[in-house]
């Protein structure tokens, strides 16, 4: 019996060792191994072909377009770093302290945004927000664009600094020994791809930026940008845009065609600040119709005319509004005592 027991060992360790030859070739096959009928953009993620798309579209308009434009391709880099956020914001809320931050974070921006809408208001109007109510929402919400901007572009200037430190740190982590993941979730070229996230991520603000100008035009009004070129700094530059250190090398009409660039330049500038003006007039103006359409009211306890609606300031004060197309806004608001509607009856 001890005989047939010792003469299976060696089948039954041979079988062990078959098995786990298998099993060790399964696990250590790598991720990379290429399936014939897969084709090989299934081998990358969709925020990866994202940043492929876009860096093409840069890089063909830089080679064959006379002019760059960076709107489109900032917004399909948006969509795939708003693919990776979303993640992240799961993964985050997932945790406590994740949750914790979150809400803190919305409650902050909520109350500044607030604070904004009601200044707004006060611009419009001349009076304290406080009785408009209603008109403090909608004007929270029609802000909703510029908040959402300001907070994308806050937090991808964040993610491209840890980005840019993480590519530093793997440096002696690999020394060490330690090999790092790069990204939580690409699996070919993550190293390629990080490079194109740091790059795409300036685009994407600038293109969110040139977008919701406007908003930024409402918020903080518009700083007026000049080039202004120094006589003898003109003086220097040649018609081949060289640095001379001779002044008398050069020409009047070299001088006076600097001179002209700067100015179409500002111009150039001048154009785009006046129109995102005309476009935060439009906000305003329409924030303006739901305060005369749904704010005010038609009749009232105080004294006013037909055309006029009123709000009511306090029990002395009546803010009365009505419509003037020569207004700024296309309205106008006085605010006046409220004299008492009185109906004698006999």
């Amino acid at each position: 019996m001890e005989e047939s027991s010792l003469q299976r060992l060696p089948n039954a360790l041979g079988s062990i060792k078959t098995l786990l030859s298998k099993r060790f070739q399964a696990l250590t096959k790598t991720r990379d191994e290429k399936d014939p009928s897969q084709s090989w953009w299934q081998a990358y993620n969709f925020s990866q072909l994202c940043y492929f798309a876009a860096c093409s579209l840069l890089a063909i308009q830089g080679f064959w377009a006379e002019e760059v434009n960076i709107i489109v391709p900032g917004f399909i880099a948006l969509v795939g770093l708003t693919r990776e956020l979303l993640g992240l914001f799961h993964y985050l809320w997932s945790y406590s302290l994740g949750k914790a931050a979150i809400l803190i974070l919305y409650a902050t921006t909520a109350n500044v945004a607030l604070a904004f809408a009601a200044m707004q208001i006060n611009l419009i109007t001349g009076v304290e927000p406080t009785p408009f109510v209603f008109t403090l929402g909608f004007t929270t919400v029609v802000m909703l664009p510029f908040w959402i901007t300001v907070a994308t572009i806050s937090f991808f200037f964040m993610f491209m600094i840890v980005a840019n430190l993480w590519l530093l740190l793997r440096l002696p982590f690999r020394l060490l020994g330690f090999k790092p993941a790069i990204h939580w979730e690409d699996k070919k070229h993550p190293f390629v791809t990080m490079i194109m996230r740091i790059v795409l991520i300036p685009v994407v603000m600038i293109s969110l930026a040139t977008v919701t100008s406007p908003y930024f035009a409402v918020t903080f009004g518009n700083i007026p940008i000049n080039i202004n070129f120094l006589e003898e700094d003109v003086a220097l530059i040649d018609n081949n845009g060289n640095i001379s250190t001779d002044v008398s090398e050069l020409t009047t009409p070299q001088q006076q065609a600097a001179m002209d660039e700067a100015q179409a330049i500002n111009d150039t500038i001048g154009s785009f600040q006046a129109t995102n003006e005309e476009k935060a007039k439009l906000i305003r103006r329409f924030i303006a119709h739901f305060l005369f359409y749904f704010e005010s009211y038609p009749n009232s306890a105080c004294i006013k005319t037909t055309e006029q609606r009123s709000v009511i300031i306090d029990e002395n004060m009546v803010l009365l509004i009505s419509p003037d197309e020569s207004g700024e806004y296309g309205y106008k608001f006085d605010v006046t005592r409220c004299e008492p509607r009185i109906t004698v009856e006999l």
